[in-house]
């Protein structure tokens, strides 16, 4: 675990932990970690102790937060560089229908299942400190992961 006193509240390793630990904080609209709302460091640290693939999208930029378990839905065209950078930068091609799905998490504060492709994917409202909604929780699933 990193010395870094920014991140003494992460309390999991891992490639994503290290990578979130390693990105410049400073120029993102979320600014500085040790800045960052509660909320925000409990979502991902739940995340990031998921052995199911999940990811956080935070803010009104939707940044884009995932765990060890989802590097290999992202890919390699994606993965790392999408990391801290907003979800319409990484799934540009499906934000059209993405953004409906947020409107709709958004709106009713409730969780919405879609089927994506070979994998049922569980979004779900994220709530700020003062309990609004202020992002996207979500889980993947896949057949496969029961075999």
């Amino acid at each position: 675990m990193s010395g870094d006193p920014a991140f003494s509240w992460m309390t999991k390793h891992g490639e994503m932990a290290g990578r979130i630990r390693n990105i410049d904080w400073s120029k993102s609209p979320l600014g500085e970690p040790s800045e960052w709302p509660q909320s925000l460091k409990t979502t991902i640290n739940i995340c990031l102790s998921s052995k199911f693939p999940m990811y956080v999208w935070w803010g009104s930029e939707n940044i884009n937060f995932y765990n060890d378990a989802y590097i290999s839905i992202v890919g390699s065209a994606r993965h790392p560089r999408f990391l801290g950078r907003p979800a319409e930068e990484m799934w540009s091609e499906l934000w059209p229908t993405m953004n409906g799905w947020l409107d709709e998490i958004y709106a009713s504060a409730k969780s919405v299942v879609k089927k994506q492709n070979e994998a049922t994917i569980s979004f779900g409202p994220a709530f700020d400190d003062d309990g609004e909604v202020c992002g996207v929780v979500a889980i993947v699933l896949s057949a496969d992961m029961f075999s």
